[in-house]
């Protein structure tokens, strides 16, 4: 009896600490995170005071292209491997190398693809035909693909704290700091020196991560190709469907309202400058349902619902109050938190609380983004956003031609809710409960 006791409060015991561990490096990879967001806004307060308002709207043109483009150019990729690397992982890595290969060999075909088109793009919204500039947007591209992709490997891989930290801090740490320097040598940079720049800070975290993969490699057995079948399909063409949506989401509006003569330099770096501040309000429920991501497929193969209902309304509750709290902060002092950019845009500062009513819908619906495409409807998730994102671009390409700011930050808001209630259902049907 002393001894089924013992082996009982010994489970308990385990089972209490892992839970534990797992709170303390969500916690800490979520702070890491809102870090990350923090020296975004730096970035792009020290861009604004660096270079003149057309060289800040170059500039802005510049890092929304790559992001855009990059996070799309892995064709779904890093989707795949942050669903089934940690199956492999569980199974004992013996198909890390298959799918690590396969994964690569259609994202490199992609990241090319879209580097041209990031180019053409640029082409146009820049007006300038100069190949530096242009060719530099390209290797942009191909860098925030590949800072994704690196993203993908450790995190699928059970390295969540080395993986946000690659991604979300260090290159934003070289960047602010080549930046401060910038700033207070008062030297006046052009877009394309801010963008060589921003290329140098790319550089230094990717080439860390890929040593990473690199060894996780080599200390991996080689793996059958045919292991692969024991897991889902890859439905690359829907991932791809669901990372475009995902980043138009956050760069569709500077790209359409980049492209628009009607739209000055200083309205499209206002809008910039309140988009990316309310970026560090959409990272606490992006970067908590990302941390939670591996494991929903692992609770739904388990035939356990109740795991991701409880890691959803974890994050709804949660980080669902701070964001409220912040949105409050922001409606308070927003025009001293757009006057920090420039003096001129303290004139649109009212755009600051209506785009936080996207990340407040967004953390109130939890997990509402990840349940579906995670659990096996993918492509019905991603035919649903398709929709959703393209009658919402229509419309602001309407409102842009029209020069109506505020009206694209009104349909955002709109846009979040109908995204979350269609997530929301979708898990409702697939795990017969509901996440929130």
């Amino acid at each position: 009896m002393s001894s089924a006791k013992y082996s009982s409060f010994a489970e308990w015991k385990l089972l209490a600490t892992y839970v534990s561990r797992e709170r303390i490096e969500q916690s800490t990879a979520l702070f890491m995170r809102i870090c990350g967001a923090g020296l975004g806004y730096i970035i792009i307060a020290l861009a604004a005071r660096a270079t003149t308002t057309q060289g800040f709207g170059d500039f802005v043109l510049l890092m929304s292209s790559a992001a855009l483009f990059g996070g799309v150019a892995t064709i779904g990729q890093e989707s795949i491997l942050l669903r089934d690397l940690p199956l492999v992982v569980a199974r004992g890595n013996h198909g890390f190398r298959p799918l690590l290969k396969r994964c690569l060999i259609i994202a490199g075909a992609g990241l090319l693809f879209f580097a041209a088109v990031g180019m053409l793009y640029g082409y146009h919204a820049l007006r300038s035909s100069d190949f530096e500039i242009l060719g530099l947007l390209g290797g942009l591209v191909i860098m925030s693909g590949l800072n994704e992709l690196n993203f993908a490997i450790q995190r699928g891989c059970g390295h969540t704290l080395p993986a946000v930290f690659a991604k979300e801090i260090a290159w934003k740490l070289i960047l602010a700091a080549g930046l401060v320097v910038i700033v207070f040598g008062h030297a006046h940079p052009n877009a394309t020196l801010l963008g060589w720049l921003l290329l140098v800070a790319y550089l230094v975290p990717i080439a860390i991560s890929a040593a990473f993969v690199l060894r996780a490699w080599y200390r991996t057995p080689k793996g059958d190709p045919a292991a692969l079948s024991e897991y889902p399909k890859p439905s690359g063409l829907a991932f791809f469907a669901l990372n475009f949506i995902s980043q138009a989401g956050t760069q569709i509006d500077i790209l359409v309202l980049g492209i628009m003569s009607s739209v000055s330099s200083v309205e499209l770096g206002a809008y910039y400058a309140a988009q990316r501040t309310i970026q560090i309000l959409y990272l606490l429920p992006y970067g908590a349902a990302i941390t939670s991501a591996p494991l929903i497929p692992l609770a739904y193969s388990e035939h356990n619902p109740r795991e991701i209902v409880r890691l959803s309304r974890q994050i709804s509750r949660g980080v669902g109050s701070i964001v409220v709290f912040l949105s409050v902060v922001l409606l308070i002092f927003r025009t001293e938190i757009m006057s920090i950019f420039r003096p001129e845009f303290a004139k649109y500062a009212i755009l600051l609380p209506v785009l936080a009513l996207g990340p407040l819908v967004s953390a109130i619906g939890g997990l509402h983004s990840l349940v579906a495409p995670m659990c096996g409807m993918e492509r019905e998730y991603s035919r649903a956003r398709i929709c959703i994102i393209a009658a919402g671009t229509a419309a602001k390409i309407i409102l842009a031609s029209q020069g109506l700011l505020l009206g694209i930050a009104l349909f955002n808001a709109f846009e979040a809710i109908v995204t979350a209630a269609v997530g929301v259902l979708m898990a409702r049907r697939r795990l017969g409960v509901w996440i929130v």
